[in-house]
C-alpha cells in the first residue's frame, strides 16, 4: 500500500530499488494507493484475486 509519501521521485526510486532485490527471491508485488484500501474495497480484493488465480495458473504442474 503506498501513500503520498510514494510519489515524490526519490521515494519510488527507492522501492523500485528495494522491489528488484526482493522479486529476485521469488517474491511478487501488488502495489495499491492508500486510498484505494480505504474507498474501493471491492477494487482491490477483486485485483488480488485475480493476480492470485493467474499466479496458481503458472505454478501448477
Amino acid at each position: 500500500m503506498d501513500g503520498s509519501s510514494h510519489y515524490h521521485e526519490e521515494a519510488r526510486m527507492q522501492d523500485q530499488a528495494r522491489q528488484e532485490i526482493l522479486e529476485a527471491m521469488e517474491l511478487s508485488f501488488l502495489r495499491f494507493d492508500d486510498l484505494d484500501v480505504k474507498q474501493n474495497m471491492a477494487f482491490l480484493l477483486g485485483e488480488i484475486y485475480r493476480f492470485v488465480e493467474e499466479w496458481e495458473k503458472k505454478k501448477s504442474p
